[in-house]
């Protein structure tokens, strides 16, 4: 159609859920989504949130152990899952509305079994699993381990934004160097320190599952919409809840430094990053086709062609506004960094044509 499509989304209260609904056909499959908003969360405890949320689908709940909980889940649903979101609002890339959440699908005939993992979840996480815990905290240190060097990229790129906004700030705590390093140093010592992060992630439960207006975002037809409404979601509409203090942001470090880090490659992973204008300001979109020319008339040749890279480019986000030059398994550092310069200084000059 040559008219974009309106999907509609419909709003409702009903007890302290609020509910936003797509009326769409799935073929008799539900999609929910139970969101919270993020309390204010101390900077020291980032890294303990992000293994949190890891953590959290693997666990048991209520009266079933994680062999029982994971056994549940493979009969009933489709997908289970945790996630943590920042989302910077456009204008202000230091203004966050961070949220947790679950997330879950299931066939239309088990919607009374997913709305009660949900509301086990909230209620009785299984934290008393000690075994369990020690178990999956080692398996995603070697897994991050694993893919040190395939991470090493996004690590750098993390690095080299981070001192730049609120989201960079705390994403490079969730998943950059900070948190491979956190989980290092855990490890370590997780015999002597594992009931101190039982009590932190026993903390963050009590924190993040607040209740205070929690949002259910559904994908269903209109006539399961209305018989799970009727059913008041299974108890979801009744979760206990306490008033929580808004978000609050981050006392941001001073810009980075420029670092390097050692790792068992013979070629390098390299960022270069900087903070730029962000929408709605006029020039977003010429920065945005700025990466395109870049990338294709100078880095390409400079730094693949010949300086024997796997591949390099550039990267913008008109939201946060940041900016960021990138050459991954490549064999030089000194002179990627140069051609990054001499880029801009070709691109300012007008180095590029109508057909480009």
């Amino acid at each position: 159609p040559k008219e974009t499509l309106d999907f509609e989304l419909k709003q409702n209260t009903i007890g302290n859920l609020k509910t936003f609904h797509h009326p769409c056909f799935t073929n008799h499959i539900l999609y929910a989504d139970l969101i919270f908003d993020l309390p204010p969360i101390k900077e020291s405890d980032l890294p303990y949130l992000q293994l949190f949320v890891s953590l959290l689908p693997e666990l048991g709940v209520a009266d079933r152990d994680y062999r029982a909980n994971l056994k549940y889940i493979h009969a009933y649903l489709g997908e289970f899952n945790a996630s943590l979101r920042l989302y910077p609002q456009v204008g202000n890339p230091n203004l966050l509305q961070p949220a947790f959440g679950l997330k879950a699908k299931a066939l239309s005939r088990n919607a009374d079994k997913l709305f009660s993992l949900f509301n086990d979840t909230c209620l009785a996480c299984r934290f008393d699993e000690v075994s369990r815990i020690k178990e999956l905290i080692l398996q995603v240190h070697t897994l991050e381990q694993n893919k040190l060097n395939k991470n090493a990229l996004s690590y750098a790129v993390g690095l080299s934004l981070s001192s730049f906004s609120q989201s960079a700030f705390i994403g490079e705590k969730f998943s950059g160097l900070s948190f491979f390093s956190f989980l290092k140093n855990l490890v370590e010592n997780l015999d002597e320190r594992i009931e101190e992060v039982i009590e932190k992630l026993k903390a963050l439960q009590k924190t993040l599952f607040h209740c205070d207006s929690p949002h259910l975002i559904l994908s269903c037809d209109d006539a399961q919409y209305k018989s799970l409404a009727d059913q008041k979601f299974y108890g979801l509409t009744s979760l206990p809840s306490k008033q929580v203090n808004p978000w609050k942001a981050y006392k941001i470090t001073p810009s980075i430094k420029q670092q390097g880090y050692e790792i068992s490659s013979p070629v390098a992973f390299s960022a270069f990053g900087f903070k730029t204008t962000h929408l709605p300001s006029s020039e977003a979109p010429a920065l945005s086709l700025a990466t395109h020319l870049l990338e294709n008339t100078y880095l390409h040749k400079k730094i693949r062609e010949q300086g024997g890279a796997y591949g390099s480019g550039a990267n913008y986000n008109p939201i946060t506004g940041l900016f960021y030059f990138y050459s991954y398994r490549d064999p030089h550092i000194t002179s990627s960094y140069q051609a990054f310069n001499e880029s801009i200084e070709s691109l300012s000059k007008g180095n590029f044509s109508d057909q480009d």
